[in-house]
Protein backbone atom coordinates (compact mmCIF):
# COMPACT_ATOMS: atom_id res chain seq x y z
CA UNK A 1 0.00 0.00 0.00
CA UNK A 2 1.82 3.35 -1.05
CA UNK A 3 2.31 5.63 1.78
CA UNK A 4 4.15 8.95 2.22
CA UNK A 5 7.89 8.89 4.00
CA UNK A 6 8.72 10.52 5.92
CA UNK A 7 11.83 11.53 3.64
CA UNK A 8 8.99 12.86 1.65
CA UNK A 9 7.34 14.75 4.77
CA UNK A 10 11.43 16.20 5.25
CA UNK A 11 10.53 17.36 1.23
CA UNK A 12 7.79 19.08 1.11
CA UNK A 13 8.97 20.92 4.89
CA UNK A 14 12.62 21.96 2.85
CA UNK A 15 10.03 22.99 0.24
CA UNK A 16 8.39 25.58 2.36
CA UNK A 17 11.45 26.68 3.70
CA UNK A 18 12.49 27.94 0.16
CA UNK A 19 9.62 29.45 -0.40
CA UNK A 20 9.55 31.31 2.71
CA UNK A 21 13.25 32.43 1.87
CA UNK A 22 12.29 32.97 -1.53
CA UNK A 23 8.63 35.25 -0.80
CA UNK A 24 11.49 37.63 1.52
CA UNK A 25 9.79 36.52 4.93
CA UNK A 26 11.95 35.95 8.00
CA UNK A 27 9.02 33.05 9.01
CA UNK A 28 6.16 31.61 8.20
CA UNK A 29 3.21 30.34 11.09
CA UNK A 30 1.25 27.33 9.66
CA UNK A 31 -1.75 26.66 11.53
CA UNK A 32 -4.39 24.79 9.77
CA UNK A 33 -5.06 21.65 10.48
CA UNK A 34 -4.42 20.01 6.96
CA UNK A 35 -0.96 22.36 6.47
CA UNK A 36 0.51 20.39 9.13
CA UNK A 37 -0.45 17.14 8.92
CA UNK A 38 0.61 17.58 5.49
CA UNK A 39 4.41 18.60 6.41
CA UNK A 40 4.59 16.81 9.53
CA UNK A 41 2.79 13.38 9.42
CA UNK A 42 0.97 14.38 12.71
CA UNK A 43 -2.78 14.46 12.63
CA UNK A 44 -4.70 16.28 15.34
CA UNK A 45 -8.32 17.65 16.84
CA UNK A 46 -7.28 21.33 17.77
CA UNK A 47 -11.20 22.19 18.50
CA UNK A 48 -10.48 25.68 19.84
CA UNK A 49 -6.98 25.03 20.82
CA UNK A 50 -4.24 26.43 18.08
CA UNK A 51 -1.31 24.21 17.02
CA UNK A 52 1.76 26.72 15.33
CA UNK A 53 4.00 25.34 12.95
CA UNK A 54 6.95 28.42 12.80
CA UNK A 55 9.12 27.62 9.78
CA UNK A 56 12.15 29.50 9.75
CA UNK A 57 14.45 29.17 6.05
CA UNK A 58 17.62 28.15 7.53
CA UNK A 59 16.61 26.98 10.68
CA UNK A 60 14.82 23.31 12.09
CA UNK A 61 11.01 24.27 12.55
CA UNK A 62 9.33 24.66 15.81
CA UNK A 63 5.37 23.15 16.89
CA UNK A 64 3.79 24.85 19.52
CA UNK A 65 1.22 22.53 20.85
CA UNK A 66 -1.40 22.54 23.52
CA UNK A 67 0.32 20.66 26.82
CA UNK A 68 -2.13 17.93 26.73
CA UNK A 69 -1.04 17.38 23.02
CA UNK A 70 2.50 17.41 23.84
CA UNK A 71 3.28 13.44 23.42
CA UNK A 72 1.04 12.64 21.22
CA UNK A 73 2.28 15.17 18.57
CA UNK A 74 5.82 13.39 18.94
CA UNK A 75 5.17 11.38 16.09
CA UNK A 76 5.98 13.96 13.54
CA UNK A 77 7.70 12.87 11.08
CA UNK A 78 9.75 16.34 10.75
CA UNK A 79 10.07 18.12 13.92
CA UNK A 80 12.63 16.83 16.25
CA UNK A 81 11.34 16.12 20.06
CA UNK A 82 13.52 19.52 21.39
CA UNK A 83 11.00 21.47 18.84
CA UNK A 84 7.76 20.61 20.22
CA UNK A 85 6.66 23.37 22.74
CA UNK A 86 3.89 23.96 24.45
CA UNK A 87 1.62 25.72 26.10
CA UNK A 88 -0.57 26.02 28.85
CA UNK A 89 -4.80 26.19 28.62
CA UNK A 90 -7.22 28.44 29.41
CA UNK A 91 -7.27 29.78 31.95
CA UNK A 92 -3.01 29.76 31.48
CA UNK A 93 -0.84 31.57 34.26
CA UNK A 94 0.47 34.99 32.92
CA UNK A 95 3.08 34.23 30.20
CA UNK A 96 2.25 30.53 29.77
CA UNK A 97 -0.89 30.71 27.23
CA UNK A 98 -0.53 30.18 23.41
CA UNK A 99 -0.04 34.19 22.55
CA UNK A 100 2.60 34.63 25.17
CA UNK A 101 4.43 31.73 23.97
CA UNK A 102 3.78 32.58 20.30
CA UNK A 103 5.10 35.66 20.84
CA UNK A 104 8.29 34.37 22.46
CA UNK A 105 8.98 32.22 19.23
CA UNK A 106 8.61 34.72 17.07
CA UNK A 107 10.59 37.09 18.78
CA UNK A 108 12.12 40.08 17.36
CA UNK A 109 10.95 39.22 13.38
CA UNK A 110 8.57 41.33 12.08
CA UNK A 111 7.77 40.09 8.70
CA UNK A 112 6.11 36.97 8.78
CA UNK A 113 3.50 35.01 6.82
CA UNK A 114 0.78 33.16 7.28
CA UNK A 115 -2.10 31.36 5.75
CA UNK A 116 -5.14 32.37 4.04
CA UNK A 117 -6.73 30.47 6.61
CA UNK A 118 -5.58 32.00 9.56
CA UNK A 119 -8.09 32.31 11.99
CA UNK A 120 -9.02 36.25 13.12
CA UNK A 121 -8.48 35.33 16.63
CA UNK A 122 -4.99 34.37 15.80
CA UNK A 123 -4.61 37.03 13.55
CA UNK A 124 -5.76 39.78 16.02
CA UNK A 125 -2.77 38.41 18.84
CA UNK A 126 -0.35 39.28 15.81
CA UNK A 127 -1.42 42.85 15.35
CA UNK A 128 1.99 43.68 16.34
CA UNK A 129 4.03 42.42 13.57
CA UNK A 130 4.02 43.01 10.23
CA UNK A 131 1.84 39.80 8.24
CA UNK A 132 1.48 38.78 4.89
CA UNK A 133 -1.25 36.05 3.94
CA UNK A 134 0.38 33.54 1.56
CA UNK A 135 -0.66 30.75 -0.01
CA UNK A 136 2.95 29.20 0.23
CA UNK A 137 1.56 25.43 1.33
CA UNK A 138 -1.23 25.56 -0.88
CA UNK A 139 1.10 25.89 -4.00
CA UNK A 140 3.33 23.31 -2.66
CA UNK A 141 0.15 21.17 -2.45
CA UNK A 142 -0.71 21.62 -6.20
CA UNK A 143 1.97 19.43 -7.39
CA UNK A 144 1.88 15.34 -5.95
CA UNK A 145 4.58 13.07 -5.59
CA UNK A 146 4.34 9.84 -7.03
CA UNK A 147 3.34 8.39 -3.87
CA UNK A 148 0.36 11.12 -3.62
CA UNK A 149 -0.45 9.90 -7.30
CA UNK A 150 -0.64 6.10 -6.49
CA UNK A 151 -2.89 7.02 -3.58
CA UNK A 152 -5.05 9.10 -5.54
CA UNK A 153 -5.37 6.19 -8.29
CA UNK A 154 -5.91 3.61 -5.79
CA UNK A 155 -8.74 5.36 -4.14
CA UNK A 156 -10.37 6.06 -7.56
CA UNK A 157 -10.01 2.53 -8.59
CA UNK A 158 -12.26 2.19 -4.96
CA UNK A 159 -14.80 4.72 -5.43
CA UNK A 160 -15.07 3.48 -9.30
CA UNK A 161 -15.63 0.21 -7.58
CA UNK A 162 -18.21 1.23 -5.12
CA UNK A 163 -20.33 3.37 -7.83
CA UNK A 164 -19.98 0.16 -10.37
CA UNK A 165 -21.49 -1.70 -7.19
CA UNK A 166 -24.48 0.38 -6.21
CA UNK A 167 -25.42 1.40 -9.67
CA UNK A 168 -25.72 -2.27 -10.54
CA UNK A 169 -27.60 -2.98 -7.42
CA UNK A 170 -30.12 -0.21 -7.65
CA UNK A 171 -33.69 -0.51 -9.39
CA UNK A 172 -37.07 1.68 -8.63
CA UNK A 173 -38.48 0.79 -5.48
CA UNK A 174 -34.51 0.00 -4.19
CA UNK A 175 -33.84 0.73 -0.24
CA UNK A 176 -31.50 2.90 1.30
CA UNK A 177 -30.87 -0.18 3.22
CA UNK A 178 -30.04 -2.54 0.34
CA UNK A 179 -27.73 -0.16 -1.12
CA UNK A 180 -25.68 0.07 2.23
CA UNK A 181 -25.97 -3.83 2.37
CA UNK A 182 -23.49 -3.36 -0.87
CA UNK A 183 -21.16 -0.81 0.53
CA UNK A 184 -19.62 -3.84 2.83
CA UNK A 185 -17.78 -5.70 -0.29
CA UNK A 186 -16.77 -2.24 -1.20
CA UNK A 187 -15.10 -2.00 2.68
CA UNK A 188 -14.00 -5.47 3.15
CA UNK A 189 -12.17 -4.84 -0.46
CA UNK A 190 -10.83 -1.62 0.94
CA UNK A 191 -9.83 -2.94 4.13
CA UNK A 192 -7.97 -5.66 2.65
Amino acid sequence: MPRITSDEYRFRLDALKVSVSRAGLALFVVTDLDSIYYLTGASFEPLERPFFLVVRPKESPLLLVPKLDHEHMKKAHTIPVENIHTYWEYPAPADRGWPDRLREHIGGVQQIGVEPSLRQEIACQLRGYSFRVEPLVERLRLVKSEAEIKMIRRAAQYADFGVERLLTSSYFGATVAEGFAETREVTSRIIR
